[in-house]
């Protein structure tokens, strides 16, 4: 029997009360007014269709969603991977599948929906060797448009580690991408739409220049900002964490008309080696959000988890909060998954009892609204994908289990 990764949906409104205490938001898990949920209908997909992969990656826009599935095949192209475009009818939040894009020639163990990332009538994703670009047409249909990869790569080509479009410019991470022997030293690309085709721009190779640094293993844009993750950097001599340390960073790169530039290196000073900050991350506005999602208060024995909340000032970012899930569970992985937009923070726990945490800003701070946990009875790594548009409707992937929901949270 086969095994799929279930996708929730869901729309956010109504948060009203909220707790906070110093900088660590804790709040009882029973609110004075709960948000309450709707599951509004549950799909278990048993026709062969979905693999076990499906939601591998996810992202969502407006009335538009893109669900990848790298697992999917047929004989003779096993994995070949495909993706699956979801759309929600106007003033509605019934969603419903209009298409499965796969991409020209696929071929077995392609695994093509690895990464995916989906921005007004732009969808991107990636096989282990190129990425392809679709383009929805005025009918609906969305047809593959551009094969393309960044210039000057390494001898072993590239390995897509996360994608981010916003408007019409995009950056790809490539989180492995060896530099002079040592793997795993990482890079990002910039790219524009220009013509309907997306135009390479630039290269960022890690500003630390180790190996398994892990730059770009997660990435966000907004506007003209772009967050980079590092799951693995060492901390250098200049930095607060004990020098060697490889607990993690992130980069904050700014836009100039088409040219791009580092214009922050963030690392808090608690940070330490597993902690994985930067694996996760999200940026909105002048606020980013990053995870460490193995940090354990100074100690990664335990995995709580952890998501810094940094916010920008003119060219400094600074550290307005540290957030902790309110139930401090052990193995946690607070932060695994993470999705900010408007007023909105939702936090993915994304262990083997994973659930959603939904926090609201007011000003300055985060406050905790409520804990969502998974439809299904087996809650393995809820939250651990997990996408939000500007609407508060939000997608949230599962691992290993048999089905993907569309929901409401009111």
């Amino acid at each position: 029997m086969k095994k799929i990764f279930p996708v929730f949906l869901f729309l956010l409104t109504g948060f009203s009360s909220c707790k906070k205490t110093g900088s660590l938001v804790e709040a009882p898990l029973n609110n004075e007014n709960p948000v309450s949920s709707e599951r509004i209908n549950q799909t278990i997909p048993n026709d062969g269709t979905y693999s076990n992969f499906v939601g591998e990656d996810l992202d969502i826009d407006f009335n538009y969603s893109i669900i990848g599935d790298p697992g999917y095949g047929t004989p003779g192209a096993e994995r070949s991977g495909a993706a699956y475009i979801y759309n929600r009818a106007v003033n509605s939040n019934a969603w419903s599948k209009v298409m499965t894009i796969k991409h020209a020639n696929g071929k077995y163990n392609d695994n093509f929906g690895f990464e995916v990332a989906i921005d007004g009538d732009n969808a991107v994703s990636c096989t282990n060797d190129s990425l392809y670009a679709f383009k929805r047409l005025p009918s609906g249909k969305w047809v593959q448009r551009q094969v393309f990869l960044p210039p000057h790569l390494p001898a072993q080509g590239i390995s897509v580690s996360a994608i981010d479009i916003d408007g019409d410019h995009m950056i790809i991470g490539h989180a492995s991408r060896p530099y002079n022997s040592e793997w795993g030293t990482g890079a990002i690309y910039f790219y524009k739409l220009e013509n309907n085709l997306w135009v390479y721009k630039s290269t960022f190779l890690s500003p630390n220049a180790s190996g398994h640094d892990w730059f770009g293993i997660a990435v966000s844009m907004h506007g003209n900002y772009a967050l980079v993750g590092a799951r693995g950097d060492r901390a250098s001599d200049s930095d607060n964490p004990p020098p060697g340390s490889h607990g993690g960073k992130a980069y904050v790169y700014i836009r100039t008309g088409d040219t791009w530039t580092r214009q922050a290196t963030i690392v808090p000073p608690d940070i330490v080696t597993g902690d994985l900050f930067g694996e996760h991350l999200e940026l909105y506005e002048n606020f980013a959000a990053i995870g460490a999602s193995q940090d354990g208060r100074g100690s990664n024995v335990n995995k709580l988890g952890k998501v810094y909340i940094y916010r920008r000032s003119g060219t400094t970012w600074t550290r307005d909060v540290g957030i902790m899930a309110p139930d401090y569970m052990a193995n946690g992985r607070f932060g695994r998954g993470i999705a900010i937009n408007k007023n909105y923070l939702v936090v993915g726990g994304g262990s083997y009892d994973g659930a959603l945490y939904f926090f609201n800003r007011f000003g300055l701070s985060f406050y905790y609204l409520r804990t969502e946990t998974s439809p299904l009875s087996n809650p393995n790594a809820f939250g651990a994908k997990l996408a939000m548009d500007s609407t508060q409707h939000y997608l949230v992937g599962q691992n290993g289990l048999g089905s993907f929901h569309f929901g409401t949270v009111y």
